[in-house]
């Protein structure tokens, strides 16, 4: 029992065709349709010719793109890089240049008056 929904093997093969055509370009289609009418080639050679001859179009559009390098950097972007820079900025700035936190960088273990590890950090347990 066949879906009667689904279009038939002539339909599809129309369809596809159609979409095939749409694919490849005009002009492409038109030189290897007159080759299949003059009977140079099948219909299969041709359809696997049109598709080599739009891959290798659309690589050439390719490297032609990327010849010319990237593509500049858009607004939204540079904003987000800016604002991170920023960031980053502030964030330097908030370090305590001054005050016990730095002191306590600063002098670490270089005087035990000002600094002493406390118990729970070192030593053996018992």
């Amino acid at each position: 029992m066949s879906n009667t929904n689904q279009p038939d093997e002539a339909t599809r093969a129309k369809i596809r065709r159609k979409k095939f055509k749409a694919k490849v370009g005009d002009e492409i289609w038109e030189r290897y349709e007159r080759s299949v009418k003059n009977g140079i080639l099948t219909q299969k050679e041709a359809d696997a010719a049109m598709l080599v001859e739009h891959k290798k179009a659309i690589t050439k559009k390719n490297r032609e793109r990327k010849a010319k390098g990237p593509k500049p950097k858009s607004k939204k972007v540079l904003h987000r890089e800016h604002a991170q820079k920023r960031a980053a900025k502030e964030w330097d700035e908030r370090k305590h240049a001054t005050g016990h936190r730095a002191r306590r960088q600063m002098n670490d273990y270089d005087d035990p008056e000002t600094y002493q590890l406390s118990r729970r950090s070192g030593g053996r347990r018992r």
